[in-house]
């Protein structure tokens, strides 16, 4: 079973206009739909999630994928519950970023090398305190690079994440794994991160940090990956995807979207 990539992540904020100015100054997306010249993506489904939430989607231009931003309903970001611990967008140039970032007076990390994963990362802070990573990525062709989930058990979400093509890339006592796992879809050259919650806690959908994560899934395996994951697809023609809706063994909401084909 195979994902084609990270479609959208759904990011709950304590100020959505506030986050939206610092995602485009800082990340360079742009609110969707964008007046910029240029092939459009088909981010229908997205919008719709993003306007049923009471938020707003942003996207990159020249990049696949996309970041909605909604307003949460409880607080603060704890990357210690279970849920989001952090976020990594590409870079093309992280010196020309840590620049942009210090013109602009945005606290950030220096630029650091991360032997164990062969990465150079800079650390960002959004205002909701959401943690989030630079990772320079040299025309890479999509918005996000990696992200770090907070899990009730690393176990049973290796074991879920496998369904959508996952495999162990990193493990062991390496500090920086923070107890948890390194998972990369070799195919679609996706990076997940796991590691164990801290705080014994349930997900808690509005909470600041992640609401929502949407993978592509090829139109041809869509019935297949929802039986495996025993839920079944719904078609929203009017955003032309079919929907396989479920959550992960922590509870967080996980869509896999894959385009109607074309009659």
């Amino acid at each position: 079973m195979t994902i084609v990539g990270f479609r959208h992540i759904g990011l709950y904020v304590d100020d959505v206009d506030r986050s939206v100015a610092f995602y485009s100054s800082v990340l360079g997306l742009q609110e969707w739909p964008t007046d910029s010249p240029g092939p459009k993506a088909d981010l229908r489904y997205d919008m719709m999630l993003a306007q049923l939430g009471g938020g707003k989607l942003l996207a990159h231009p020249d990049k696949k994928g996309c970041i909605s931003l909604s307003p949460a309903t409880t607080g603060p970001f704890d990357p210690d519950k279970p849920g989001l611990d952090h976020l990594s967008v590409t870079s093309d140039d992280l010196d020309d970023h840590e620049r942009s970032l210090t013109a602009q007076g945005v606290k950030h990390g220096s630029p650091t090398f991360m032997a164990n994963a062969e990465m150079t990362v800079m650390s960002i802070r959004d205002p909701s305190r959401i943690q989030l990573e630079s990772t320079l990525a040299p025309n890479a062709p999509d918005v996000v690079h990696h992200i770090r989930l907070t899990c009730d058990s690393v176990d049973d979400s290796t074991e879920f994440y496998r369904h959508l093509g996952f495999d162990v890339f990193m493990s062991g006592p390496d500090p920086r794994l923070l107890g948890g796992v390194i998972l990369a879809h070799q195919k679609a050259g996706l990076i997940l991160g796991l590691r164990p919650a801290l705080a014994a806690a349930p997900f808690v959908p509005g909470r600041i940090g992640l609401g929502r994560l949407i993978v592509d899934v090829p139109a041809d395996e869509i019935d297949a990956l929802a039986a495996d994951l025993d839920t079944s697809p719904t078609i929203i023609e009017t955003a032309g995807v079919s929907v396989a809706r479920t959550t992960d063994p922590t509870g967080i909401p996980i869509d896999c979207v894959a385009e109607l084909r074309q009659q």
